[in-house]
């Protein structure tokens, strides 16, 4: 709920101790986007760049909406990956 509230801070902190705490979950690839997703809110261009790759590269059996997103997120910020 931070993230729908703006607290992109706290939002991302979360969802890097999920990811963290759980890599192998069903939750992994979404947290790994809210992560991508709340750096750039906090326009940390090039973490939430790394995060998308890293999705990216640690599931690439995700949701092809997950998988989407993160596409559409990395287009928009213009990353490198």
């Amino acid at each position: 709920t931070y993230y729908a509230r703006g607290d992109y801070t706290r939002a991302a902190r979360i969802f890097a101790e999920g990811y963290q705490q759980y890599p192998k979950s069903s939750k992994g690839a979404d947290n790994l986007l809210k992560l991508g997703l709340s750096l750039s809110q906090l326009n940390k261009k090039q973490e939430a760049c790394v995060t998308f790759s890293q999705l990216d590269k640690d599931y690439k059996n995700a949701a092809a909406v997950i998988k989407q997103r993160a596409a559409t997120e990395k287009q928009k910020l213009a990353c490198a990956v």
